[in-house]
């Protein structure tokens, strides 16, 4: 439903693209994360990823947040899964700071309420998104943000929150999963 444009950046697993969206009455630009499968991954790890990958999808798009960034649709295309999101023109937070330097104490305030706001809504929800760090942080070209990137976030059994879903799934606890620094 997209036609992919230019590769915008990419990550460990997954590359986002600016595309067009075919659906729309009117072009509209969307970003377009795509799965990557590693030479180096076994059958097993890359259903693992896979796995993962769509389990962002699911877990995003159930959200509605206006500092978390929706998921119009996700699915699979000659065998690598895709996440179909609005284009944030303004790039990451990671990438200003990068640019413009250190934030102002009115910008920080501004952001830090706006992501408290959002993790808020998260955890109320069940979520904890286990990766927020900067590059994660997408400007909309109006200085507003969202949260993106939801592929480590944990599902908490809301019933008993210190049981994740994921958990009671079997997941492996051995592998570690987001951002260090």
């Amino acid at each position: 439903s997209c036609v992919l444009e230019r590769l915008l950046g990419y990550g460990g697993t997954s590359a986002v693209f600016l595309g067009r969206s075919l659906n729309a009455e009117e072009v509209e630009q969307v970003a377009v994360k795509v799965f990557l499968p590693r030479s180096t991954l076994d059958g097993q790890m890359r259903k693992s990823f896979y796995q993962r990958f769509l389990r962002e999808a699911e877990a995003a798009s159930q959200l509605d947040h206006p500092n978390i960034l929706s998921i119009y649709a996700y699915g699979e295309h000659d065998g690598l899964p895709y996440i179909v999101m609005p284009y944030m023109a303004g790039g990451t937070l990671s990438e200003y700071v990068q640019r413009h330097g250190p934030l102002s104490l009115q910008e920080a305030l501004s952001y830090l309420e706006q992501m408290a706001d959002a993790l808020d809504y998260l955890h109320a929800q069940g979520c904890i998104h286990c990766d927020v760090k900067p590059a994660n942080i997408l400007f909309n070209g109006q200085g507003e943000i969202a949260l993106s990137d939801f592929g480590i976030v944990q599902l908490l059994d809301i019933d008993n929150p210190t049981i994740s879903v994921s958990q009671t799934a079997g997941k492996a606890g051995d592998v570690l999963m987001g951002t260090p620094d």
